[in-house]
């Protein structure tokens, strides 16, 4: 990189110095050197400058815009993708908790203490729809 900025310093160096002999030439002797070609010179330049002003930095931004489109594009796709598959580990979720929570997966005999607290239940229901009956009757 050194050896390239290098290089490029002299090759500048050079040709400043170039011009500026040349320009010392025409002011002493009062002729302008490659009259005929300076116009051409001038209108190369001057397109070269259209392309590095106008051209460059337009491209340089539909790259850009375009770069941007596709990244949103696959971020969108990206969370799109993350949505569906956290959707589909709750459902898988739910599916296991109604498999392990479903009476029927329950196929042994109960305690006795449960069987206790069963009828326990049961007596507890029976007796508030009798007060309930009750409750109407009056």
């Amino acid at each position: 990189m050194v050896f390239f900025f290098t290089i490029t310093l002299i090759i500048s160096i050079a040709g400043m110095s170039a011009l500026m002999v040349l320009k010392q030439i025409e002011l002493s002797s009062g002729v302008v050197i490659l009259a005929r070609v300076r116009p051409q010179v001038n209108r190369f330049f001057h397109a070269i400058l259209l392309i590095i002003e106008r051209s460059i930095p337009a491209l340089a931004r539909e790259a850009v815009v375009a770069v941007l489109k596709r990244f949103r594009a696959a971020l969108q796709k990206g969370l799109a993708h993350g949505i569906l598959w956290f959707e589909t580990t709750l459902q898988n979720l739910l599916h296991l908790l109604r498999e392990k929570t479903h009476p029927q997966h329950h196929r042994g005999e109960a305690s006795a203490f449960l069987k206790e607290v069963g009828e326990y239940k049961k007596q507890i229901e029976t007796t508030a729809k009798e007060s309930e009956i009750e409750e109407m009757a009056k």
